[in-house]
């Protein structure tokens, strides 16, 4: 089972964030499942991502992506999504896909 999702999260998109989450939460099978937003500021504040702010940068969350194993502490598997994702049916289904020697 995936045991969590990081979802870009953007100030000019939080509706976006929220339908996500929404989706996810409504076919959810697992009752361990974390749905984070990665939000730029809040990792700035706690000291995790202190790259300086791109201005060429379409989203605030375009790089953040890249901090998902570190925030996952380098254990078990964790999916990134934009939040622009909706989903449809279990996200746990996508682990039926993932070779586990990889």
């Amino acid at each position: 089972m995936l045991n969590k999702v990081f979802v870009g999260w953007d100030s000019r998109e939080n509706v976006s964030f929220e339908v996500c989450r929404s989706s996810i939460e409504a076919r959810n099978t697992s009752p361990h499942l974390l749905i984070a937003p990665l939000k730029q500021k809040v990792l700035r504040a706690s000291g995790v991502y202190s790259r300086p702010v791109d201005a060429l940068a379409s989203t605030e969350f375009s790089l953040t992506r890249f901090l998902v194993p570190f925030l996952s502490e380098y254990q078990g598997f964790a999916l990134f999504v934009d939040c622009d994702f909706l989903f449809t049916e279990d996200v746990n289904n996508l682990m039926k896909e993932i070779d586990p020697t990889k």
